[in-house]
């Protein structure tokens, strides 16, 4: 089973280097409010992870979708966070692929950061392009009036944040899996022009980059091939 968020040994796998630099999702699930706020809630100890109100409630649509069960206090966090990334990848709560699973937690995605964009009155013209950066934080590609407003919402939110990268993951997975697919299909009729036509594979700077553009003329997913500069 693949899990959403980590690429790292299918790219190995297909010779080419890990897209995005994106961090591991973290699909730790609890129940609560629904309220789309920022705000922080109290803090237990130092180093416990804190939930936001758009935390809780992004948690809950997962568990809606995917069937992900709620962690709970003493449970293994590492073990949790393993098996709800495989329950979502692997589309063994419902009967989606990777790629379906991906598009359905675009939704959700969607939902909470259009509601927060409403209640702002933040605006697409120019667009917004939402890119995830080489420290696992979502970052717009272009300048924009609201640019720190929308950085601040999905990186303080750390559950909106993770589903995004999860996406963004998962959708660079699907599109490089697909063009090895033609691959080994042109090496079984003629390894040699094969080898000379897919030879970017190999190049270890090879990779698919996927963004997501919010303009007047609607929400757009795009998935474009690039060679990685070192």
């Amino acid at each position: 089973m693949y899990a959403i968020g980590n690429i790292s040994d299918r790219a190995a796998y297909y010779g080419h280097q890990r897209t995005n630099k994106a961090s591991e999702a973290d699909f730790s699930v609890v129940s609560g409010e629904n309220p789309e706020q920022i705000k922080q809630e109290p803090s237990i100890s130092t180093g416990v992870r804190q939930l936001t109100s758009v935390d809780r409630a992004v948690q809950k649509d997962l568990e809606n979708e995917f069937g992900i069960k709620p962690w709970q206090p003493g449970d293994s966090l590492q073990d949790h966070l393993q098996a709800s990334s495989l329950l979502w990848g692997a589309g063994t709560t419902n009967s989606g692929t990777i790629e379906e699973n991906a598009d359905k937690a675009l939704v959700i995605f969607q939902k909470h950061l259009q509601r927060f964009m409403l209640s702002e009155d933040i605006q697409t013209d120019p667009a917004i392009e939402l890119d995830v950066g080489y420290d696992g934080k979502v970052v717009l590609r272009d300048d924009h009036p609201d640019r720190e407003k929308i950085e601040n919402f999905i990186n303080q939110n750390s559950e909106i944040r993770n589903v995004y990268v999860g996406v963004v993951s998962a959708k660079n997975l699907v599109a490089i899996g697909k063009e090895s697919a033609k691959f080994q299909q042109r090496y079984a009729v003629d390894p040699q022009a094969a080898v000379s036509e897919f030879a970017h594979l190999f190049s270890g700077r090879y990779q698919y980059n996927s963004s997501l553009e919010i303009s007047k003329e609607g929400w757009q997913m795009t998935t474009r091939p690039a060679f990685r500069i070192s």
